[in-house]
Formats: C-alpha cells, sequence, structure tokens
C-alpha cells in the first residue's frame, strides 16, 4: 500500500483524465487495490471542490497559544528558576501543562528542568570540630539545664518539598 501523498496524487490524476465519472466508479478502481474507504472519498471530494493537491505553507490555523507574548511570558516564569509549577503556569495562559512543557523545550534555546543536587549539611571537618565543641560545652555546663537549637538543619529553600527539588533553566552552567 503506497503512502497517503503518492494515493492523492494518482487520485487527483484518475479524476482530471475523466472528469464524468461518478464518485463511486472512482472508488471502485481504488478499493480494488484495498486503499481504506474514508481516505479514498476524502481525496475524491478534494479533487471535485479544486483543492490543491500540495498543502499550502502556512494555510492552518493561527497559534493562539504558542505566541511570542506566551513564549517571552513562559521564559520570563521559568528561565533560571525554581519551584515553579507547570500547572500554575498552564492555568495562567490557558492550555493543559504537558503542552507548556512542549513550548520550553521548542523554544529557542530549550529550557529544560534538572533536578537539585544535594549538599551535605556540613562538612566532614565541621562535624570532627563540633564533637570537640559539644564535650567542652557539656563538661563547662553540666550542672546547667539548656536547649540547643542546630539551625544547620534549616534550609531556607526547602529542597525536601517536592515542587522544590528542581529548577528550570536554557543554561545550567
Amino acid at each position: 500500500m503506497p503512502n497517503q501523498s503518492e494515493l492523492k496524487k494518482r487520485v487527483y490524476q484518475f479524476y482530471k483524465m475523466d472528469q464524468n465519472r461518478s464518485k463511486h466508479e472512482i472508488f471502485l478502481h481504488f478499493s480494488a487495490e484495498g486503499e481504506p474507504k474514508k481516505t479514498i472519498y476524502r481525496f475524491i471530494n478534494d479533487a471535485m471542490n479544486g483543492v490543491p493537491l500540495e498543502r499550502k505553507k502556512g494555510s492552518g490555523k493561527k497559534s493562539l497559544i504558542n505566541t511570542s507574548t506566551n513564549r517571552k511570558r513562559l521564559k520570563k516564569m521559568f528561565d533560571q528558576k525554581k519551584g515553579v509549577s507547570l500547572r500554575k503556569a498552564a492555568k495562567k495562559i490557558g492550555c493543559h501543562h504537558s503542552y507548556i512543557s512542549k513550548m520550553l523545550k521548542g523554544m529557542k534555546k530549550p529550557i529544560r528542568c534538572y533536578k537539585r543536587t544535594k549538599r551535605p549539611k556540613r562538612t566532614p571537618f565541621q562535624m570532627m570540630v563540633s564533637r570537640g565543641k559539644c564535650g567542652r560545652m557539656f563538661k563547662k555546663y553540666r550542672r546547667d539545664i539548656f536547649v540547643m537549637d542546630d539551625e544547620s538543619y534549616f534550609t531556607l529553600a526547602n529542597a525536601t518539598l517536592s515542587g522544590n527539588d528542581t529548577f528550570y533553566s536554557s543554561d545550567v552552567d
């Protein structure tokens, strides 16, 4: 079975050879070759209505979502940002979140999602030094009661949450 563009060309030629033939006669000719019914009738109707054989470039529907202004908005929202949601951006623009992802990948400089690397909360040297300091503190203030607050475990970015463990960038460096 040939591809559709070859079939369309043959149906157009067959129709132009004898325009007095009925749709059914043309259909019978191509259905004998095993071509699909709907496809044959669609090509016959196109030939009878004067639709050109080749699709004219730019003849499709104009994009309503993937416009230059929306691409600029997306670049501003996502490039070099962390904790940004595809779904929230999709609501603002008015489309599905998978289409936002396609738009980001289709830009001149594609914006991709990267996983943030986790760094240790303390270096090995800091851990070694803190052990000695805690021992000295315990000896010095043995009789006192005090509360220790270790702020090294508190992160402002809070990368432990699922929405904050990724970032978007067009240039990782």
